[in-house]
């Protein structure tokens, strides 16, 4: 496995930006790559997201690379403090594709979201994003309507103290006037979504930990709505809870199972 350290002065976001890019050694993959867009969740980067889910394996046992953006605490959604979406819309994959060998097949273009990257990655799916012909949801938070604080309190202490963090820092980005915003609601995504675009996915997952106390609910919701418009959903609920030890194995399940035949043979 090859690591490369990606830093770029994004023009979206008038910043520079640091995105890790893990690459299959030479003896165990041919460019160009078949590729995963992976958005990490909440509270990290994508160092500490690759590091704890162990992904320096993937590139050499599928012959693919991971391209994964550091943007902690975005929603990598366009907010007032960056518009987070658009750079991965209209800039990220257009500089990395013209910097490494990746293949420019949408066949070959995979998205994969945990927990905050799974929201982000259906606002993808939901604005139209064509670039990918498969996708993986897992863990994912949707809903920053409803109020999970007694429930998490009473059932999982860990995500009832993660939970309240990233609320703080959506109330600050996604809601005004105390409200939230309309592009972030969830029923207003699927009522303004273009359909078509999940229509033409060959596959999309959804994982989640049957005792994610934060994200099973809102999982299955979104699965049902999503299978509404797309047949090829796959819904696995593995024992687990809504941690890393969770987030791989509903990857790898998503790599191995999902993307089957995303090899380098």
């Amino acid at each position: 496995m090859i690591k490369i350290d990606f830093r770029f002065d994004s023009l979206i976001l008038m910043k520079p930006v640091n995105v890790l890019v893990l690459l299959p050694s030479s003896l165990k993959g041919k460019p160009p790559y078949k590729s995963v867009l992976m958005l990490h969740y909440a509270l990290a980067d994508a160092y500490t997201f690759s590091e704890q889910l162990n992904l320096f394996s993937i590139p050499d046992k599928y012959g693919c690379a991971l391209i994964i953006p550091s943007l902690p605490n975005s929603f990598f959604l366009d907010t007032k403090e960056g518009n987070y979406q658009s750079f991965i819309e209209d800039e990220l994959l257009s500089v990395i594709k013209n910097s490494i060998n990746i293949s420019e097949d949408v066949n070959d273009s995979y998205l994969l979201g945990i927990s905050m990257g799974a929201n982000a990655a259906l606002h993808l799916l939901l604005n139209g994003q064509v670039s990918f012909s498969k996708c993986a949801l897992i863990s994912g938070f949707y809903d920053f309507k409803t109020d999970y604080s007694k429930e998490l309190k009473a059932k999982d202490r860990q995500s009832y103290l993660m939970y309240n963090i990233v609320k703080a820092k959506a109330k600050n980005l996604l809601y005004e006037n105390g409200e939230l915003l309309d592009k972030y609601d969830l029923e207003y995504m699927f009522e303004k979504s273009d359909k078509q675009s999940i229509k033409i996915m060959q596959e999309i997952v959804f994982c989640c930990g049957s005792n994610d106390a934060l994200c099973l609910q809102q999982n299955n919701t979104v699965y049902r709505r999503i299978k509404e418009i797309n047949s090829k959903v796959i819904n696995n609920i593995i024992k687990g809870y809504h941690d890393t030890e969770t987030f791989t194995k509903a990857t790898t399940f998503s790599i191995e199972s999902s993307f089957r035949n995303f090899s380098c043979k």
